[in-house]
């Protein structure tokens, strides 16, 4: 039953950009260390967060008013 009533997430280490070598990283993707929460996904569903579960987490990082 709780399985039934819970959602799930991947949590990980997002790999922050190194201030030195900020030209390495994608400028779409850039994931700046301590200013929010970082939702991996991937269309081979290699992560469990999934749309909805995504969708809840930004609702809850909104009202909480953490960056996404």
């Amino acid at each position: 039953m709780a399985l039934k009533n819970s959602f799930m997430i991947s949590a990980d280490m997002a790999h922050g950009v190194h201030p030195n070598y900020s030209e390495k990283h994608q400028t779409s993707h850039i994931v700046y260390v301590n200013k929010g929460v970082v939702i991996k996904t991937n269309d081979n569903q290699n992560y469990a967060t999934d749309s909805v579960s995504r969708a809840l987490l930004r609702e809850l990082a909104n009202k909480r008013q953490v960056l996404i």
